[in-house]
């Protein structure tokens, strides 16, 4: 299947940028339209979709269930007419929002340095909190949240499980 324009420069901002990474993200999945990354290290229910608005963390329950995303790298491309590129969406907080020569610095910058720098950000002690149950519709809800262990933000109405972001190389290959 041939590769579209996010995914060959995704491969190719990858190859001089894996280093960087805490947790080395792999392919898990690819479409036409967009791919899916895992994180060596992190939790298999932690997901990073990659498509033609950017990308997304996504948050799946022990079973597969897709539960929240937890964080988002958008972007709405646009062209000036000097022929720069920039994000639609930063126009509104930021004035002018930056503006990038090629369409792949626009990529590399507002997506993937965003991506790089959100997964790093997870230390050994987050947990992943999962609010909400499929067994209660009364709920209305499901999200998930970010918190340090022990963190008192946890809240307990609705809380339905906890599990830690950070897999030791045990916990990963059971």
């Amino acid at each position: 299947m041939p590769k579209n324009f996010i995914r060959k420069t995704y491969d190719r901002w990858i190859k001089k940028n894996h280093h960087r990474f805490l947790y080395r993200p792999w392919i898990a999945k690819s479409r036409k339209d967009a791919f899916v990354l895992m994180f060596d290290g992190l939790a298999s229910e932690l997901t990073c979709r990659i498509g033609k608005s950017g990308g997304s963390m996504f948050v799946h329950d022990s079973h597969g269930r897709y539960w929240d995303i937890i964080s988002e790298f958008e972007v709405i491309e646009k062209r000036t007419v000097d022929g720069e590129y920039y994000c639609e969406l930063c126009e509104d907080f930021c004035s002018p929002s930056p503006r990038y020569v090629t369409r792949t610095a626009l990529w590399e910058e507002h997506i993937f340095e965003e991506m790089l720098a959100w997964v790093n950000e997870i230390q050994p002690d987050i947990q992943v909190c999962l609010y909400g149950s499929e067994e209660d519709p009364e709920v209305g809800y499901w999200v998930a949240q970010l918190l340090s262990k022990g963190s008192d933000k946890l809240k307990p109405e609705f809380h339905h499980t906890c599990f830690p972001a950070v897999r030791t190389k045990k916990e990963s290959s059971e």
